[in-house]
């Protein structure tokens, strides 16, 4: 085109302003493109951002500020600077390897299915993507979130994230009450030690005795609260067959079946890790205000903002090793 129009006005001003309007016209139809390509990746994420995605970014930086990550000698190496300038590469790592996860449900038939009910805004449902498309970026990114690996460290936890999103999506896992939470818990361990290793810098790290219990203690807690997600996909669920809490035990057994282990973790984690009153106040005041909306707010939209809500208590929760008297 810039050769074209050359040829045609050559060496007059027009000439210099249709040049200068062709690259602009360029650059503008590249960043569109661009920008159309990644609000498509945000799509297929954002409606976990604040209930997951966001913890598990917290825990690796927490794990470390509580120093139970590392053993003594190395955790003296670390300061909050240092830390902090990771927190950048623990975002994204966290975030790439959900975004593999959410494109390998999300292209599969049954997930279209449920998505045109619950989430119509999503990628494929909304026809932003077909589901070739989708499953060529699978594909893709499962290859570059392993490629990854090699820059962010963390590579056996990208590799167990894979293969419980193998067992999620294609072996149907998350269609079974149980499997669907303890999948779910075994994912949230893997992306909390993944995180906490892109922030320490190092690939392997030693947890801690104290650690270790914790990654197990925080697998518990998603594994016995985390069918609070469930509540808001009733509809959905149903239309394709899914064997979740709800559906199959009902929704009062289901809504308890959140409420009392919430109220057991909001006082049992301040209370194992030997915290002041100001430790038990967040768990505990958000718990108690998630367990009144479940019991009582029960239509679906109010039960999606319960469930961002239901983020913001685990991330109270993970703080609370930091507070610890014994640290």
């Amino acid at each position: 085109m810039e050769k074209f129009i050359r040829t045609c006005y050559p060496s007059s001003p027009l000439e210099t302003w249709l040049i200068v309007l062709f690259k602009l016209a360029a650059v503008s139809y590249v960043v569109r493109i661009l920008g159309f390509q990644l609000q498509t990746l945000w799509l297929f994420t954002v409606s976990d951002h604040k209930p997951l995605v966001y913890p598990m970014t917290m825990t690796g930086l927490l794990n470390l500020s509580a120093g139970l990550a590392l053993n003594e000698e190395a955790y003296r190496k670390q300061d909050l600077w240092s830390i902090s300038r990771r927190l950048p590469a623990v975002i994204f790592w966290v975030w790439f390897n959900f975004l593999v996860f959410c494109v390998g449900n999300q292209r599969l038939p049954k997930s279209v299915e449920e998505d045109a009910i619950n989430k119509p805004w999503r990628p494929v449902p909304s026809k932003r993507l077909s589901r070739n498309q989708a499953t060529a970026l699978w594909v893709a990114l499962q290859i570059a979130v392993l490629g990854g690996c090699t820059h962010f460290g963390a590579t056996s936890f990208t590799v167990t994230l894979l293969f419980l999103g193998w067992l999620y999506n294609d072996c149907e896992g998350g269609s079974h009450p149980v499997a669907r939470n303890l999948i779910n818990a075994c994912a949230v361990v893997c992306f909390a030690l993944g995180a906490t290793t892109v922030a320490y810098g190092s690939d392997p790290f030693s947890l801690s005795e104290e650690g270790q219990f914790w990654q197990w203690m925080i697998a518990a807690i998603v594994f016995t609260t985390l069918q609070i997600q469930d509540l808001c996909d009733q509809d959905g669920d149903r239309c394709r067959g899914r064997n979740t809490i709800p559906l199959v035990f009902g929704d009062r057994v289901a809504r308890w079946s959140v409420v009392v282990p919430m109220l057991w973790w909001s006082y049992m984690v301040p209370r194992f890790w030997e915290t002041s009153w100001y430790g038990y106040l967040a768990p505990l005041v958000v718990g108690g205000l998630i367990c009144c909306r479940v019991l009582t707010l029960k239509d679906a939209q109010a039960d999606r903002v319960t469930y961002k809500l239901w983020g913001v208590w685990i991330t109270s929760l993970l703080a609370v090793p930091s507070m610890s008297s014994a640290h």
